[in-house]
């Protein structure tokens, strides 16, 4: 879960339980209330009754009775029982409902004096009245039919406020919650962006002073200092091999010359070659150096020529049958309607043919039987692909995600001659033209290449 959603999730949680908490307060308070209300209610009823019964002499149980039938609207489904000190019943009222009590009820009842509790939908409420004459007793239960209708409507009331509530909280805390990490957002975003080629990237500042502002000015500060050094380094190796370049080309001259020489003996021819050998290894690694490091410095600038692929291939294809007469290509290109347009892209022509002769190169000297496959294929209305295959030594996972890294050679590259610059030069090469190259093995004994143009 990612830090915008915990935030949501908890501050969200937070107020829905907060807002459940007070939801249940008020709901057990108004209970509460409910039946204080009614417990004075029922009480009024027994003293009333009583006093009735008791003090007005004029006042006989008929005429209570009546004054009790007149007055039944006041209390729902009430029964009113009044009992004397020897625990018979005195009065009873003419409703129909039913009081559950016995002898040991109202001796208890004279200990406590008073007591109320609920009994299903029925409020229970007894007590003891000690008059000058004799003692009595009164029981009273009825139906506080309003005040449950009205605890019914609070409860229906909190639910679907409790449900509006926490929807309404869950949205504005996930709408206020994402306007706060929007920053965080483009921070991240911006970062997934930069590359080796995007160094000048930087983040928006802003004059506030809060944490995002100056989390982003530590990091524009941060790249500063790694652009300064990346480009440091970069320059020292252009100027480098730039620097090396000439004495180089005078030391492969010289060696040259001197082979030309007569007299020499075979030991000394033999050192000779080897020397004229290094020395064109070492020429080879100097400019495959200055051309990557003007392809990462976009020093060589990529023309909008437009070029058929398959010609660039049969070009790359005789520049390495120069140097590698014995080489044998079985190249194909798949039939579509669409492939005579597909082939032509804009490019440019002398950096693609470079990296095209550097895979041919690269397919040659690691096949075992000195044959190659070139597939061209449309894969999509927008996208074409190359696969250049040899049969051979095929990488372990620990060399396939380090193949197109600088200087990186290969268990079966022992006994070939290298720099290890061809790939990682290439891969440049077909990125500054908008390509893509991935390398996977199949049967464990096939090596294949694939780039893929997207136009």
């Amino acid at each position: 879960m990612s830090l915008k959603k915990r935030i949501v999730f908890y501050v969200s949680s937070f107020f829905s339980v907060l807002f459940g908490v007070i939801s249940i307060i008020v709901y057990l308070q108004f209970s509460s209330f409910r039946s204080e209300e009614s417990k004075d209610r029922l009480e009024e009823k027994a003293v009333n009754t009583m006093k009735l019964l008791i003090e007005v002499k004029e006042v006989d149980h008929q005429l209570l009775k009546l004054i009790d039938s007149n007055a039944i609207n006041k209390l729902y489904n009430e029964k009113t029982l009044i009992f004397n000190d020897k625990y018979e019943l005195l009065y009873s009222s003419v409703d129909d409902a039913v009081i559950k009590w016995t002898i040991d009820d109202l001796k208890k009842l004279k200990n406590k004096k008073e007591f109320f509790k609920t009994l299903d939908k029925y409020d229970f409420f007894g007590m003891y009245y000690d008059s000058q004459s004799q003692d009595y007793y009164a029981l009273v239960l009825a139906e506080d039919k309003y005040g449950n209708r009205k605890l019914q409507y609070l409860s229906y009331l909190l639910i679907m406020t409790f449900i509006a509530g926490t929807c309404f909280v869950w949205l504005v805390s996930s709408f206020f919650i994402k306007s706060l990490v929007a920053p965080l957002d483009a921070f991240q975003k911006k970062i997934t962006n930069i590359t080796e080629n995007n160094l000048t990237l930087r983040l928006e500042e802003n004059l506030k002073k809060d944490e995002i502002n100056l989390m982003a000015k530590a990091f524009n500060q941060m790249m500063k200092r790694i652009q300064d050094s990346y480009n440091g380094q970069k320059e020292f190796t252009s100027n480098a091999s730039h620097e090396l370049r000439t004495p180089i080309a005078r030391v492969m001259t010289q060696v040259e010359n001197l082979m030309n020489l007569p007299g020499h003996s075979p030991e000394t021819m033999v050192y000779l070659k080897n020397i004229a050998s290094d020395a064109e290894q070492m020429g080879d690694l100097v400019n495959s150096l200055l051309l990557l490091s003007r392809a990462e410095n976009n020093l060589v600038p990529v023309k909008p020529d437009l070029k058929r692929i398959d010609e660039l291939i049969f070009e790359a294809i005789e520049i390495t049958k120069i140097s590698f007469p014995d080489l044998w290509v079985n190249f194909s290109i798949s039939e579509n309607n669409l492939m005579e347009e597909s082939l032509e892209i804009n490019c440019n022509e002398g950096l693609l043919r470079i990296a095209f002769v550097n895979l041919i190169r690269n397919a040659y000297l690691y096949s075992e039987d000195k044959k190659i496959t070139i597939e061209i294929e449309q894969i999509s209305a927008n996208s074409l692909s190359v696969r250049i295959v040899n049969k051979g030594m095929v990488l372990n996972d620990s060399e396939k995600t380090k193949l197109f890294q600088a200087f990186m050679r290969g268990k079966n590259a022992k006994s070939t001659n290298g720099t290890g610059l061809g790939l990682r030069i290439t891969q440049r090469i077909l990125y500054y033209h908008g390509a893509t190259i991935s390398y996977n093995n199949e049967n464990d004994i096939l090596n294949v290449f694939t780039i893929i143009f997207n136009f």
